[in-house]
Order: structure tokens, then C-alpha cells, then sequence
């Protein structure tokens, strides 16, 4: 990724909105989806076994546009 310094306080406002996920308590981590840059949840689905996943579906993880 190569963005504008600029963009760098925008970045950091949003995970010291939201550093951890409210449904899991793992720490959030920005990523980049196309042209977008998303705040989201930083438990990975496969690690977290049948019943995470589930609980994944029922109660959705954090996750926010920061950037499109």
C-alpha cells in the first residue's frame, strides 16, 4: 500500500476508536480491500474451530469502511 502521509492520522484515529473487537476482544487491524481500507476484527476464522465460526455468523465481528 502506498498512500499519503496524510492518511496515516485517519488511520490511527480508527483503531484508537476501536482497538480491540467488541464480540471477541481481539485486537482490530486495518486492511486493504481493493481501493478500500477496512478496520476488522483480527481472530482468523480458521483457527477459531466449528463453534467460533458459528458464533462468528450469530454475532457478527467488528469491522468499518475507514477508507474508500
Amino acid at each position: 500500500m502506498t498512500y499519503d502521509r496524510s492518511i496515516i492520522p485517519v488511520l490511527e484515529a480508527a483503531l484508537d476508536r476501536n482497538p480491540f473487537c467488541s464480540t471477541c476482544g481481539t485486537r482490530t487491524r486495518i486492511r486493504q480491500d481493493g481501493t478500500r481500507l477496512l478496520l476488522e476484527c483480527g481472530a482468523d476464522a480458521a483457527s477459531q474451530g466449528l463453534v467460533g465460526r458459528f458464533l462468528a455468523w450469530v454475532v457478527p465481528h467488528h469491522w468499518e469502511l475507514v477508507v474508500s
